[in-house]
This record gives C-alpha cells, sequence and structure tokens, in this order.
C-alpha cells in the first residue's frame, strides 16, 4: 500500500471518528433535555396525586329522617374526616367567612378517589336548636376538618339552605 492511500484512510479514519463524537455530543444533549422534561412532568403529576383535596360534593334529604353529606376525594391518600362545621352568615362564593360556627365530631374515612356519604341530620338540628329553634329555614356554611397524609386541612367552605318544620329538618340543598 502507498503511503499516500495510508494517509488517505487515517484522515478517513479521523473525520468518522470527528462526526461520531458531534453524533454522541448531540444525542447526549437531547436525551438530557428528555430526561429533564420527564423528571418536571413527573414532578408535576406526583406533587398534584398527593395534594390534599376533600371536597363537600353533594347534600341531600333522600327520606323524612335522613340528611346526607357527600363527601369527594380526589387526591390520592385517604383522607380521616374529624370534624364537621356549621356556621351562619358566610357567602362562600364571596369569600365571606361564616360566623357563629360550631364543630361536630364526624369520623369517617374516605379512601383516595372515593366518595363516601354520612348522616348529619342530629348535628343540623342541634346547630338550629341553639341558634334560632323558631326558624323554618336557615342558610347555613358548611366545612370538615380531615387528616390527609399527616396534615391536618378544612375544606372549603359551602353554602346550604337547611329547612326546618316540628324539630326534624324537612329539606337540605347545596346552593
Amino acid at each position: 500500500m502507498s503511503p499516500n492511500a495510508v494517509n488517505n484512510l487515517i484522515a478517513g479514519a479521523a473525520a468518522v471518528q470527528a462526526v461520531s463524537a458531534l453524533a454522541v455530543v448531540f444525542l447526549t444533549a437531547y436525551l438530557v433535555r428528555a430526561t429533564n422534561k420527564y423528571v418536571r412532568t413527573t414532578e408535576r403529576v406526583l406533587e398534584l396525586d398527593w395534594t390534599p383535596d376533600l371536597r363537600i360534593a353533594q347534600l341531600s334529604h333522600p327520606t323524612a329522617s335522613h340528611v346526607v353529606l357527600a363527601l369527594a376525594n380526589l387526591a390520592k391518600p385517604a383522607a380521616l374526616v374529624m370534624e364537621l362545621k356549621l356556621g351562619v352568615g358566610g357567602r362562600a362564593k364571596m369569600k365571606h367567612p361564616p360566623q357563629d360556627i360550631d364543630s361536630y365530631p364526624l369520623p369517617l374515612l374516605v379512601a383516595g378517589g372515593q366518595i363516601e356519604q354520612c348522616h348529619i341530620q342530629s348535628q343540623l338540628m342541634s346547630y338550629a336548636r341553639k341558634r334560632n329553634p323558631t326558624a323554618s329555614q336557615i342558610g347555613m356554611s358548611i366545612a370538615v376538618v380531615y387528616d390527609c397524609g399527616g396534615e391536618e386541612n378544612t375544606s372549603a367552605w359551602v353554602d346550604c339552605e337547611v329547612n326546618f318544620a316540628q324539630d326534624r329538618v324537612t329539606g337540605a340543598r347545596l346552593l
């Protein structure tokens, strides 16, 4: 083989090495960028999934003797409801907090992603007797205190209307 051919082969091999080194650099940069994007997305998803989020979903009066409160847990971990809070005078949509707040024990476990129901007729009657025993209708606000992931939280206040007659609840609905 002539020295010229050997020099051409060496030059060609050097060019192949240079091109492959550039390709490795570009591929590495692309993989780093893709990995960083994956990490940021995963952090956002985990942050959303594990954030405590228990909401009052529904208030109904299905029978003459029951008022049912439905609680929806939108978080992954279970939420342990500890107490029901009732107040008057507030308007949640206008961000006015309620006054005359009373708390009532309400032990209830709501699994992550689930909806649980509980009966609150006795708490509503107790609150109404203390505040205005002769009222036929009271505008109230409801919230619950719960533990989710070792952190105590209070749900958003929700406005409702409760009707009374002859020492019993005759209707209840969220506003």
